[in-house]
């Protein structure tokens, strides 16, 4: 499924956040919070996470053959960035699948990186390298923020719903607490997108405190490939 990301001064489209869903006959829908562990508990995270990318680049060929269409990010497990040679592994299968820099963002959740060894390093400086963006999702949820920005190389960092869902309700602490942190990622040139923007006074608010993107189901809620296609491209 895909879920748009707009511009929250100007209100155009400007990207995409692909999410896995897993939908079972028998269980019914299983979300990622659930199958994501018990893929990485089993060893099979990094063959899902080759899955997805294989799926993203049939998707982006589809959309450059049509014109083209927004960058869209893509969560990838903290545990597959820890093999030494990942970023390589990974790069040659962004080749074979024909996606290109400038068409996908790599997002590594931040709870997932509170084990961060040196191996993320530079698999992450590797990508950044190849000319990939790479974003820490779910900002603000972690135990080690400020440790993740300084040591790390990201290019855009995402507010965590939970932030975003008090804005603009007299709520002085997470007005506060929101302000910081777009202000440390301006100062640390990374590109800023709120998660779960569900209503008017939250884009508004975001807009003037000068962060760039949002998501959410105020835009839209998460939609099926052809859905999307349809109503965004």
């Amino acid at each position: 499924m895909l879920q748009p990301r707009l511009d929250l001064a100007r209100g155009h489209l400007c990207g995409a956040e692909a999410l896995l869903r897993w939908s079972d006959p028998v269980l019914g829908e299983i979300g990622p919070e659930e199958f994501i562990p018990l893929a990485e508990t089993a060893g099979l995270i990094r063959a899902v996470d080759m899955q997805v990318v294989e799926l993203l680049g049939a998707m982006l060929a589809r959309w450059r053959r049509h014109g083209g269409g927004p960058p869209v990010s893509f969560n990838l497990s903290a545990r597959s960035l820890h093999g030494e040679q990942f970023a390589r592994i990974l790069l040659d299968r962004f080749a074979a699948a024909g996606i290109l820099p400038g068409e996908a963002v790599i997002e590594l959740t931040e709870t997932g990186l509170v084990d961060t060894v040196e191996p993320i390093r530079r698999n992450l400086a590797a990508l950044r390298a190849a000319g990939f963006a790479t974003a820490i999702d779910d900002f603000g949820t972690g135990y080690s923020s400020l440790s993740h920005l300084q040591h790390l190389p990201f290019s855009e960092l995402k507010i965590d719903r939970s932030f975003t869902a008090r804005l603009g309700q007299g709520d002085r602490a997470a007005d506060s607490i929101v302000g910081a942190i777009l202000a440390m990622a301006g100062a640390l040139g990374m590109r800023t997108v709120a998660e779960g923007v569900e209503t008017a006074v939250q884009r508004d608010w975001l807009a003037a405190a000068g962060c760039v993107e949002g998501q959410g189901l105020f835009f839209a809620p998460p939609l099926e490939v052809a859905a999307f296609e349809a109503r965004w491209l």
